[in-house]
């Protein structure tokens, strides 16, 4: 059986993005539980919120990519809420369907957690999931986060129903 790649996390920029990540953020699949799936994005779209990100003093926006070959397979975002308070909300997107249910949102997750620690030195990071989205409450639950409460319908899942969301969190001494 073929070892898996390791990966590792660069700050996102036009210069360094999978073109792919068009096609990501309008997939059915893989935008299901995104507030994106709204309003489909253009390539422009796409490029405002990559650029828009690194101009924010409050976003650090990474890439994921394959130690082995450099290729860019999903995202994952640090939002600062508050920096008084040292907190901020974690959001993550593995785009590249092939490399879903293989560990790398577990470690893309533990690797933005080691470094909103230890280089934003932030005291707690927090994220949500809607209901149904088993997936991404098993990554963060294997990254060693922990459930915190449960919103009642929260979210709107589609045009006749609502849904509630998870919320996930770290506390750092």
């Amino acid at each position: 059986m073929k070892k898996l790649s390791s990966i590792y996390l660069k700050k996102l920029s036009l210069k360094n993005f999978n073109p792919n990540y068009y096609n990501w953020v309008n997939d059915k699949k893989v935008n299901k539980f995104l507030e994106i799936r709204f309003k489909k994005q253009s390539k422009n779209d796409v490029k405002k919120f990559i650029k828009y990100c690194s101009n924010s003093k409050n976003i650090v926006l990474f890439g994921i990519f394959l130690e082995d070959n450099n290729f860019h397979i999903g995202n994952i975002k640090i939002f600062i809420t508050s920096r008084i308070h040292k907190r901020a909300e974690v959001g993550l997107l593995l785009g590249e369907k092939k490399f879903w249910g293989r560990g790398y949102g577990t470690k893309a997750i533990k690797l933005t957690t080691n470094f909103a620690k230890k280089k934003l030195k932030l005291k707690k990071l927090y994220a949500g999931c809607y209901e149904e989205n088993i997936a991404s409450k098993k990554i963060f639950l294997k990254a060693g986060w922990k459930i915190e409460g449960f919103q009642k319908s929260f979210w709107k899942l589609n045009s006749k129903k609502r849904t509630g969301e998870i919320l996930l969190g770290k506390h750092f001494k």
